[in-house]
């Protein structure tokens, strides 16, 4: 098995996702209900910004979430070599409580809008193919209904692709040198 030398890749996108979406001043608004804003977006990490695929806890909040995670394969476009780029697949699963679908916050251009509709929006702004997070542009995958187990939460489904290098290109690093990561 080969040992991936910068194994903290997917943190660090982590990472910069996490901060783009607290410094979003439309998607701290969203998420706080109008009671946070950029100077206290972070105590909603955990509470409604999860980095991960999931709740730790039982949610029972009345309230708009926002769950990510990352895959990462390596991408159709290896060279001959065997040098070439890694895809990160970035999903985004919102859910929003059916109570307070409709958003009714501070900002005017979004009032009585879906707060699904909003965040997606803001999303896909923010991860559009101009705002390339790795060496290409952002690849926009799709928006969809995400299907929830719970009635009482409406959800999007929202996905990405971002190529970066591969880490023989990243470091210059031959097969031997891989090699010595096992």
């Amino acid at each position: 098995m080969i040992m991936a030398v910068n194994d903290n890749l997917l943190e660090d996108y982590r990472n910069v996702i996490t901060n783009a979406i607290l410094n979003n001043e439309i998607l701290v608004d969203v998420l706080g209900k109008g009671e946070y804003d950029l100077d206290t977006a972070d105590e909603l990490l955990w509470k409604n910004v999860f980095p991960n695929d999931f709740a730790p806890e039982t949610l029972t909040e009345t309230d708009t979430y926002i769950f990510y995670d990352m895959d990462e394969s390596v991408s159709p476009t290896v060279s001959k070599n065997g040098t070439g780029f890694l895809a990160i697949n970035l999903y985004f699963w919102i859910v929003t409580h059916r109570d307070i679908i409709r958003y009714n916050g501070n900002i005017p251009s979004s009032k009585n809008r879906l707060r699904n509709d909003i965040v997606v929006r803001e999303l896909k702004q923010m991860f559009a193919p101009e705002r390339n997070l790795g060496v290409s542009k952002n690849k926009f995958l799709y928006n969809k209904i995400f299907a929830q187990t719970n009635n009482k939460y409406s959800g999007r489904l929202l996905a990405f692709q971002i190529t970066d290098f591969a880490d023989k290109i990243r470091y210059g690093i031959g097969k031997g040198e891989i090699e010595k990561w096992q």
